[in-house]
Parts: structure tokens; sequence; C-alpha cells
């Protein structure tokens, strides 16, 4: 029979790495996020949240379409950005 692995052991398999988390004054998880050397910038890791948020400014500078996205939202019944 073989030994179940670590959930640790398993992530990292899967390419997921370990990051460091702190706590604002606010009492919320942020990190220091940087994404393919392209932007750097403070990410709040919200565990509850339905959707990924981004600053229109952050999207533009990684190259996401996010005025496309945003008509996609509006069309599937929502109002305003996602």
């Amino acid at each position: 029979m073989k030994k179940a692995e670590s959930l640790q052991d398993f992530l990292t398999s899967e390419g997921y790495i370990k990051v460091q988390m702190k706590r604002s004054v606010a009492g919320h998880f942020e990190i220091d996020a940087e994404v393919e050397r392209i932007a750097a910038f403070l990410l709040l890791v919200d565990t509850g949240a339905g959707k990924t948020v981004l600053h229109t400014e952050t999207a533009e500078l990684l190259g996401i379409a996010w005025r496309i996205l945003l008509k996609v939202v509006e069309e599937a019944g929502q109002r305003g950005p996602p």
C-alpha cells in the first residue's frame, strides 16, 4: 500500500509554492505579489470572496483586456465592474 503524501508535498508536486502572508492593521491577510516580473503589488487575500478584483491600472500593466471582461460581466446580468 502506498503511503499517503502530505498536503504540502501534493501541492508542491502540482506546482504550488509557499508564500509569506502578513496581517494588516485592519486584520486582513496580505501578500507581496509579483506576476511574471511584469508588476509587483500588494495583494489582499480574501478567502470568502466570490471574485478576484484588480485595479484597472494593474490589469492593464499585466495585459488583461479588462474592458472586454467588463462587457462579458454586464451581459451576464451584473451591474458595473466585476
